[in-house]
Formats: structure tokens, C-alpha cells, sequence
């Protein structure tokens, strides 16, 4: 069993997320009547309001979702979209993904006159189907080294810098002899914490040097952020962190982790 449902945003073919729909069936490509409005949320990832009065008809993507799929689709959708009533151009009726208007009042930018996501240029590079011909590239999560500041943020000197994140409470933190973080994510039910970090966007072309640099274990894994939204980042084996390196989940970064240390360390105090 299943539902038919029409998704308008990073799930589609082409977009950031789409992998996530592999358990789902692509049906057809549709647009909904002219009664929405669409708008982006921090060019991150679109949210779809309905207009009767002023709305216009929105690219979009038909699925068949099986059951046991839509759980996991839901989990990993940004904080702010529902699952609700989408008209087709067609007059069908069927359900869909729908923007609440608190969400959109505070964090949205009208994106209609694009009558897409896919056709909103401005939309972060990695989430783009067609992203920069000339220099593919992805998003980046670091929370140690490579972060503003600190020893290795010379390799990310031709990475732009995008902003300031945590992840969701997922995670846990260890110090690797004191060099530089671990981070791992935990397992259902086990305590985690928001870890600070920064976002880049590195180019494909960069990454072999960037990650040869790395120090030993270090890996690129995917990592989800306090607004559901999912980015590569920095990890470290689980079972190469735990009882072999302290954990220092209760600083919440790097960062606060080592200016901690740092008095302590000037008058002697072992840490």
C-alpha cells in the first residue's frame, strides 16, 4: 500500500535530497493549479502556501510513496512543512507538501514569479539541479580544525564561507589527544548534543587535497542539522572515540572545548 504524493522542493529529481525518495515511485511530472504561493526558506529549501487570490501554479513532482517509506521522509523534512491538501492543474486532489504560515512570515522570501525551486537561482549551490557547471561543489559541516581561527582553516581558503550551524542533538564529541575533535553520530534513544560548527561550500575539485590533509580517521559522512536539513561534514569512528579519548559532548564544540582548556593549561591545572 501507498499514498500518491506531490512533492515541490528538494526531494525531486536533480535536487539535494531526491535520494531519499528510493523507496518511492516517480509517476509523472505535474504543476498545481494557480492558487499557491512558494517561497524560500533561508534559500535553503522551499515551503508552498495556499492563495486563492494571488497564487500561481507550481512546478512539482507526483510519487507513489509505500508506507513503510513516508516515515523516514518525514523525519528528515525541515521544521515548518506538513503533509496537506495539494490541487493539481488537472483539478486531481491529492496530498502533498504544504508551508505553515508562521514559518513563512518570519523566515520566508516570495520565490512565485519563479514558478519553481528548481528555477530559483539564488537557492543554495549544492541543493541546485543544474548547481555551477563550471565548479561542481557541496556544503561542508566542520566543527574542528578547519573552522575560522584555528589550524587548519588555511586549507578551506578557496571554500566560501556560508554561516554559522549546529547540528541536531545527535552527536557526541570527543577530543582526539587534544589536536582536534571526533564527532559521531548516536544511535536512537542514546543522549547526544548540538554540536557548533561552520558551512562551506568546497569544490569537488579541492576535496582529494582538503581531505588528504585531514588528520588520521577523519572521514566525510553526512550530517544533519538543527533545521532537519542534510549536509556532508567531518566525522570519526565511533570505536576509535569511545573509552580511548574524552568526551567533551558537554562543551558542545571544539571551540568551547579548547578556550576551557586554555586557562587551565597557563596556571598548570591538568585538564
Amino acid at each position: 500500500m501507498g499514498n500518491l504524493m506531490v512533492f515541490n522542493g528538494g526531494l525531486m529529481r536533480g535536487q539535494s535530497a531526491h535520494w531519499k525518495l528510493r523507496g518511492a515511485t516517480f509517476l509523472e511530472q505535474v504543476r498545481t493549479a494557480p492558487c499557491y504561493r512558494l517561497f524560500s526558506i533561508d534559500d535553503r529549501h522551499p515551503a508552498m502556501l495556499r492563495d486563492d487570490q494571488h497564487g500561481v501554479s507550481i512546478a512539482a513532482e507526483l510519487y507513489l510513496v509505500p508506507d513503510d517509506v513516508w516515515p523516514g521522509i518525514r523525519d528528515i523534512e525541515p521544521p515548518g512543512l506538513y503533509r496537506g491538501p495539494v490541487e493539481l492543474a488537472d483539478g486531481r486532489a491529492l496530498e502533498g507538501m504544504l508551508g505553515e504560515g508562521s514559518l513563512i512570515a518570519q523566515r520566508g522570501k516570495e520565490i512565485s514569479s519563479f514558478g519553481g525551486w528548481g528555477a530559483y537561482p539564488y537557492r543554495a549551490r549544492a541543493n541546485r539541479s543544474d548547481g555551477d557547471p563550471a565548479t561542481p561543489a557541496f556544503e561542508l559541516f566542520v566543527n574542528g580544525t578547519l573552522m575560522r581561527g584555528l589550524a587548519l582553516h588555511g586549507n578551506l581558503q578557496n571554500a566560501p564561507f556560508l554561516g554559522c550551524y549546529r547540528t541536531t542533538a545527535r552527536y557526541r564529541v570527543h577530543s582526539i589527544d587534544d589536536v582536534h575533535p571526533g564527532m559521531y553520530r548516536v544511535r536512537d534513544g542514546e543522549p547526544g548534543v548540538a554540536v557548533e560548527g561552520e558551512l562551506y561550500l568546497v569544490a569537488e575539485a579541492d576535496w582529494p587535497a582538503l581531505e588528504a590533509s585531514e588528520p588520521p580517521n577523519l572521514y566525510r559522512g553526512r550530517v544533519t542539522l538543527e533545521d532537519q536539513s542534510e549536509v556532508w561534514g567531518i566525522l570519526y569512528p565511533r570505536e576509535l572515540a569511545e573509552g580511548r579519548h574524552p568526551d567533551i559532548s558537554a562543551y558542545g564544540g571544539w571551540v568551547a572545548y579548547t578556550a576551557a582548556r586554555a586557562p587551565r593549561e597557563e596556571t598548570g591545572v591538568a585538564v
